[in-house]
């Protein structure tokens, strides 16, 4: 029971600080969220030639209308390799005739916004266990069941694409002319803030523990186990997790009372399934009703864990305490403490 309560804690505030959000429902995921990129320039001037127009140097304004296009976004703003994106071509115009008059139908700019797409790192579950302050020689077995991991970007929090037309009628400027008709279709995202269940899971650990330098160090190996349940998520997490490898040294004990204070380093190899974080683009290229997977982005990193443990023991109780510090070998994965 004992060994689950530190899988258990652990696990839980790593969920916790994985967190971008300041969640509050115990055992709940977020995806890592993308840093949202600027608008481009909105659709053309209504009545606008039917001949689609050149693009022109940014802040020079536009000989045929005499208006200052939209900056092109900062290159220097972070964002998540294009991951967790939607993209969309630059708007067009096309000559049509509506009513009795020449329609320019304008098709505006789709737009290029940050969405979010459920980041799953499975081998962060298991790279998390935490580690006895006593070194022993040992084969152990745990085991842990966690219901009703929450995640967003799966079933009803799907990011979804809204196009709005909006005709504009010109009047003429003498009596022969027909009035001009302009369509301009706007496209936006819309995405539920709201989080759904996405699994449940159940881990395995099998390791092997052994002592040197006369007890006072030892090497360990862990190998987890995953197995989702009801999953949703899109994501491969059934299978096996990050190896464990480590080793952990007193570094201080008083042999008659027992108090021992240890330090440690655990290294998470990536042998779990990658999480993959998908872009999505506007179907027909910029036209269309849907929104179509794109691009993917691969995470699947090494993780260090250096820690400390303390053990203090009073006459008819203990107390034994446990801090880590996991650190990805990537720069998009987050970045968690743990504690038992």
């Amino acid at each position: 029971m004992k060994r689950f309560a530190w899988m258990s804690a652990g696990i839980l505030t790593l969920v916790e600080m994985a967190s971008p959000c300041n969640a509050q429902t115990p055992f709940r995921i977020w995806p890592c969220q993308p840093q949202p990129c600027q608008q481009p320039c909105g659709p053309g001037t209504p009545g606008s030639p039917s001949t689609p127009g050149t693009p022109g140097t940014p802040g020079t304004p536009d000989p045929g209308t005499g208006q200052t296009p939209s900056p092109s976004p900062d290159s220097s703003t972070p964002d998540f390799s294009g991951a967790g994106e939607f993209k969309g071509s630059t708007g067009r115009t096309s000559s049509t005739m509506a009513g009795t008059g020449l329609g320019g139908a304008v098709t505006g700019d789709p737009i290029n916004t940050a969405i979010f797409t459920p980041l799953i790192l499975p081998g962060l579950f298991t790279s998390t266990v935490g580690q006895s302050a006593v070194p022993v020689d040992r084969v152990f077995f745990d085991y842990g069941y966690f219901s009703g991991f929450q995640v967003r970007g799966v079933g009803s929090s799907l990011p979804k694409l809204n196009r709005t037309t909006v005709t504009t009628i010109t009047p003429p400027t003498d009596s022969e002319s027909p009035p001009i008709v302009t369509t301009t279709v706007h496209n936006s995202i819309s995405q539920s803030g709201n989080p759904v269940t996405g699994f449940n899971l159940n881990t395995f650990n099998l390791g092997i523990e052994k002592t040197f330098l006369d007890g006072l160090a030892s090497f360990y190996v862990s190998v987890p186990f995953l197995y989702a349940t009801q999953n949703i998520s899109g994501q491969d997490i059934t299978g096996l997790s990050d190896i464990n490898v480590g080793f952990k040294v007193i570094l201080y004990q008083d042999r008659p009372s027992g108090n021992t204070f240890t330090g440690g380093l655990t290294v998470s190899f990536p042998s779990a399934h990658a999480s993959v974080s998908t872009s999505f683009v506007q179907s027909e290229n910029g036209n269309g009703n849907q929104l179509l997977p794109s691009t993917s982005v691969r995470v699947n990193p090494t993780y260090f864990q250096p820690w400390v443990a303390g053990l203090v023991i009073f006459d008819r109780f203990w107390v034994h305490d446990y801090f880590g510090v996991v650190v990805p070998t990537d720069s998009v994965s987050p970045r968690s403490s743990t504690t038992t």
